[in-house]
Order: C-alpha cells, then sequence, then structure tokens
C-alpha cells in the first residue's frame, strides 16, 4: 500500500497496473490497457479474467468494448428528476430521422461485435441533445426514436 499526502492515496494491487486510488476528491480504479473491471455476485476466487469463480455470476463488465450488464439497464426517469420541459414536434423528429445517416460499424477496440446506428456528431447536430458531439445517451435515443414513431402513427393516421 502508497499513501501520501491527502491528495494522493493509493493501493497498488498487481505493479503500477492495477490501483485504487483518490485523486483530488475523485475515487479512480486504474488496470492495464488490455485489462477490464468486473463486478461478480457470489462465487469464489478465480485467477482466470473476467471468471467469477465457481458458483458465481459475473453481473457487469466494463471493458475496452463497452460496459456490458447481466440484466436491465436503468436509467432514472422520475418527472420529479426533471425540469425545463418542452413540447416535441414528432413530425420534425420524424424528419430529422428520416434523414440521419444510419450505419454498420465496429468499434476499433471490438473489431468482432458489429453495430447499427448513427454517428454521434450527426446525432447531436440533429437533435441538439446529450452531453456533447462524441456521445449519444440511451435515454435520447429512446425518446428520438419513440418520438418518430408518434410522428409516423399520425401520418398513418391522417
Amino acid at each position: 500500500m502508497h499513501f501520501g499526502s491527502s491528495m494522493r492515496q493509493m493501493i497498488h494491487l498487481w505493479s503500477d497496473s492495477h490501483a485504487i486510488g483518490v485523486q483530488a476528491g475523485t475515487t479512480y480504479f486504474r488496470t492495464s490497457s488490455s485489462g477490464s473491471f468486473s463486478w461478480h455476485r457470489g462465487g469464489t476466487h478465480s485467477n482466470n479474467a473476467n471468471a467469477p469463480g465457481a458458483g458465481g455470476v459475473e453481473m457487469m463488465r466494463l471493458d475496452a468494448g463497452g460496459l456490458r450488464v447481466n440484466g436491465t439497464f436503468v436509467s432514472a426517469s422520475d418527472r420529479d428528476a426533471k425540469e425545463n420541459f418542452e413540447a416535441v414536434d414528432p413530425q420534425a423528429v420524424l424528419g430529422k430521422v428520416a434523414a440521419l445517416p444510419i450505419s454498420a460499424w465496429n468499434y476499433k477496440d471490438d473489431p468482432s461485435s458489429r453495430h447499427i446506428g448513427p454517428m454521434a456528431q450527426d446525432f447531436h447536430a440533429a437533435f441538439g441533445v446529450g452531453p456533447d458531439d462524441q456521445h449519444i445517451a440511451t435515454v435520447d435515443a429512446d425518446g428520438v426514436a419513440l418520438a418518430a414513431i408518434q410522428g409516423l402513427n399520425e401520418k398513418v393516421e391522417a
């Protein structure tokens, strides 16, 4: 264990490449560049990567390919946790979805897993939601899809 000043406290778990520590009020977990983080329920210790051990279940894994969750991913959506409500025009959203470039692709760090979807830059330019133009929050993708479905329903009903 290494304990320095109050701004540098860490536990080295495997050389310097795996550690738990504190930096300027942030708790961090570090793994090697090829490593991952796994959360297990039950089981026994195993030296195999991401293995929960006998009787255990891998609940989550975070690696270069993303976050995998064994079960349902739940986002907070309580009305009381939100503010600044604005009505959305489903026809306008539908038009933007229809014009949105959709591609099949893979992440550079995970060439064996194919995905389908828009690029974050195009999504952000069309809808102006989310934290930046490099990420698409699932809540925004879901909201855009639901609004576009409403827009389609309006067309069908008309």
